[in-house]
């Protein structure tokens, strides 16, 4: 009896540790099944993680770079335009400069023909006052010297003619020169 109790209860410690073991292999494959989730579990958070800051570092590029070239268009296009203005400023310049050299050469070429026209007629006003005193002195020197005809002077012979036919001369006949009678004058025309 002592046997077979004594089989009896190491078969009943037997089936304990048994228990025991599989209830101990239960809970390690279920902390093992915890262990690996949660391992999943954060391995899928950093994958998240990861990858959210890959699109936010990919976003961030993105917009640096078309901040940049947006900075860049906007330099070139100001650039571009200060360039035209500058252009611009230069052709009116030039231009203004070339009007005001024409205006100068007009100015100057009116000039010129003014000066020329008003030493043309001095010129000529002299030959007349020149003439003329020539005229008056070999008219003058014809009424003491008969010898001298002057035919080709119409204006001393005009103007002894109307000396003769003025009214008021002493006589009709005759123009009174310093010295000599107008009448030889006369004759000599």
């Amino acid at each position: 009896m002592t046997n077979i109790y004594g089989t009896c209860a190491k078969k009943k410690k037997k089936n304990k540790k048994n228990s025991f073991i599989i209830i101990t292999i239960i809970i390690n494959f279920i902390i093992i099944i915890i262990v690996i989730i949660i391992i999943i579990i954060i391995i899928i958070i950093i994958i998240i993680i990861i990858i959210i800051i890959i699109i936010i570092i990919i976003i961030i590029i993105v917009v640096v770079v078309v901040i940049v070239v947006a900075i860049i268009i906007i330099i070139i296009i100001i650039i571009i335009i200060i360039i035209i203005i500058i252009i611009i400023i230069i052709i009116v310049i030039i231009n203004i400069i070339i009007i005001i050299i024409i205006i100068i050469i007009i100015i100057i070429i009116i000039i010129i023909i003014i000066i020329i026209i008003i030493i043309i007629i001095i010129i000529i006003i002299i030959i007349i006052i020149i003439i003329t005193i020539i005229s008056i002195i070999i008219c003058v020197l014809s009424s003491y010297y008969p010898f001298l005809h002057l035919h080709s002077l119409p204006l001393c012979c005009s103007y002894l003619q109307n000396s003769l036919k003025n009214p008021h001369s002493p006589s009709q006949n005759s123009v009174t020169f310093p010295g000599r009678l107008s009448n030889e004058g006369n004759n000599n025309c």
